[in-house]
């Protein structure tokens, strides 16, 4: 597989790349799963999105039995088997674009349906009040914030600390902000896809608050989303 934008693929058709391992051609793959993630050329993950057999099958048995369950057995039930595959890996593809989105908050909101009864016109922010859940666009932006946090406290793979070091200010560099790293200039869409672009933008946006310098992960992931359901509007959960 190659990877990068649509317009340098289209190039690397035009030069016909050929690669040969033991005498044999490797054929080019347009998908290829690995660790459970449908990874594609460009990055989009709208494979990965899109392929919810599986989701979608585990949502239905919830929807089968919560007659014989009371609310606590299917809070377990979708914390057990629901939970780990519609957030898997959800901070790699965060980057997908808002209508891929949109249809995992669809799921997300029929879950919240079926576990507390609630009619089909219901509301989706009471629901997610009573439940304890944040939106999953607002879940991507916690998870890249979390491994941001790691990075910064120095508990992320080396390549990540020395990426993020790369884009540190200069002694010399007087910047009235608390946050002592530069953002990347973006050229191109794919480029404002990029984690430490969002990452940075994100960070900025939530560094006035005392608790993102807390050391403790829980602390922080607590905080940050008693902030964010301070901050929701009826609007600002319908994606």
């Amino acid at each position: 597989m190659i990877i990068g934008t649509r317009q340098k693929l289209s190039r690397c058709e035009e030069c016909a790349l050929t690669l040969l391992l033991d005498d044999r051609k490797l054929e080019r793959a347009q998908e290829e799963r690995l660790l459970g993630l449908d990874i594609d050329p460009t990055l989009s993950w709208s494979n990965h999105v899109t392929n919810r057999k599986k989701l979608l099958k585990r949502v239905a048995v919830l929807a089968r039995i919560k007659k014989f369950l009371p609310i606590k057995y299917r809070i377990i039930l979708f914390n057990a088997s629901i939970k780990p595959i519609l957030e898997y890996c959800v901070s790699v593809w965060a980057s997908c674009n808002a209508g891929l989105l949109a249809d995992i908050f669809r799921v997300q909101k029929r879950c919240a349906r079926l576990i507390l009864d609630a009619p089909f016109q219901a509301r989706t922010l009471p629901l997610f009040y009573k439940l304890g859940w944040l939106p999953i666009n607002h879940i991507c932006i916690e998870r890249r914030l979390i491994l941001f946090k790691k990075i910064l406290d120095g508990r992320a793979p080396d390549y990540l600390s020395e990426k993020l070091l790369s884009l540190k200010y200069c002694k010399s560099h007087d910047t009235r902000s608390r946050m002592p790293y530069r953002l990347p200039i973006p050229r191109t869409n794919s480029r404002k896809r990029m984690f430490f672009f969002n990452a940075l933008q994100l960070w900025k946006n939530i560094s006035d608050n005392d608790f993102v310098y807390s050391t403790d992960l829980k602390k922080f992931r607590r905080n940050y989303f008693d902030c964010i359901m301070r901050k929701f509007t009826p609007d600002s959960v319908i994606m």
